[in-house]
């Protein structure tokens, strides 16, 4: 029987993002493929009992965290050891995380074949620019040069593994995934009423309040389309992370407060619900590898309008997503075009479910993944 070990610092889905999403559903997939033993090692935070249900088929392998801030785990732990000499392959998720760099230690020490998928983490962008320079000073170079395969979620990710130095030979493309009976959750007047959206059409905002998702850019759109379109409302979904009181204030001094609703981090059926009683949903991001965000809105046959920063460019035109540039004027054009009379929502929503149907759904995906697998453990180690 084929070992994996999944490994990614946190499984919680606030600070844990995309990445952590990606890890749980790739590893329940995996787990159900005959032939393969799936574990996760991971750090003991936000692992409730929602998390372990879901992962019930699967080896956990807690290391305690010794500082939450750096998500430090507890070096000398002997799980990490335990949990690389026993697996036949690893899978290194992210990136700059510490986790990361101890186990890519023991790869080495123990000659295991691994695989990296950073799912966009690679280049240095935001704050501690300074500890990420360091950190791949320190390792993190070395684990992205020296994988058997890296793992790119788009195409757009094939250069910034060439930043690193790594051949393109030795990146396969494996997108982010999508499990569609997630997404499957109706109830129009529920949430609506839940969270005080009232009746009125609504454009949907999923996702981290920070610069990088560009939050910020979207508001700005909307106080520019309010004239025309004075009836339609505005709702972020997502956690804190900077940027919400900013928020506030700007749609205070836009007038915009009655149009413009938080209702923080949803997940599970509250969110498939939002995604199938909005109207639109909007990804106003400056940088991203990949939305898993676009995902789940298509599968429930949301239209999409996305910036060109979202690594799903093969999703706009016929596909049915219209993209645009990471700018306020240039989302206010994008949403008077999609909101027009002439535009046929409700098509472009069907055409985005078909074309996620088609390209993105786990239980196809996983299969590439195996794949991969076998041929690395079919060849002698480096």
């Amino acid at each position: 029987m084929m070992k994996i070990l999944n490994i990614n610092s946190t499984l919680e889905a606030i600070t844990g993002g995309g990445a952590a999403e990606r890890t749980i559903q790739m590893s329940r997939y995996l787990s159900k493929v005959r032939g393969v033993k799936v574990s996760i090692l991971t750090l003991n935070l936000g692992i409730t009992n929602e998390v372990k249900n879901k992962l019930a088929d699967i080896n956990l392998i807690e290391v305690p965290c010794i500082n939450k801030r750096f998500l430090m785990p507890s070096i000398l732990n002997k799980k990490i050891k335990k949990s690389i000499l026993q697996a036949d392959i690893i899978h290194i998720m992210s990136h700059w995380s510490i986790i990361n760099l101890i186990a890519y230690f023991w790869i080495i020490r123990y000659k295991k074949p691994y695989v990296v998928c950073p799912a966009g983490a690679l280049p240095i962008f935001g704050r501690s620019k300074i500890l990420k320079t360091l950190y791949n000073f320190f390792g993190g170079n070395s684990y992205i040069k020296n994988a058997n395969i890296n793992i790119a979620i788009t195409v757009d990710e094939f250069i910034e593994f060439a930043n690193y130095g790594v051949d393109k030979k030795n990146i396969v493309l494996l997108p982010n995934g999508i499990n569609p009976s997630l997404y499957e959750f109706k109830n129009d007047a529920h949430i609506r009423d839940k969270f005080l959206i009232g009746r009125n059409p609504f454009i949907l905002f999923v996702g981290r309040l920070n610069y990088i998702k560009g939050p910020d850019l979207l508001l700005e759109a909307f106080a520019i389309i309010q004239q025309k379109y004075p009836t339609l409302k505005l709702v972020f979904a997502g956690p804190d992370n900077g940027m919400k009181n900013d928020l506030i204030s700007e749609s205070t001094r836009l007038s915009l407060n009655d149009k413009v609703s938080f209702v923080g981090y949803v997940d599970g059926k509250l969110k498939s619900m939002l995604y199938h009683a909005s109207d639109l949903l909007v990804i106003p991001s400056r940088s991203e590898a990949m939305s898993i965000v676009v995902l789940e809105s298509a599968i429930t046959s949301t239209p999409v309008l996305m910036t060109n920063k979202c690594g799903l460019e093969e999703m706009t035109g016929i596909n049915g997503a219209i993209s645009v540039n990471p700018d306020a004027a240039s989302i206010a054009n994008g949403l008077l075009t999609i909101l027009d009379k002439d535009y046929d929502l409700d098509l472009s929503g069907k055409k985005l479910k078909k074309y996620v149907e088609s390209k993105f759904l786990w239980d196809d995906i996983v299969v590439k993944y195996v794949q991969m697998y076998e041929n690395i453990l079919s060849k002698p180690m480096k």
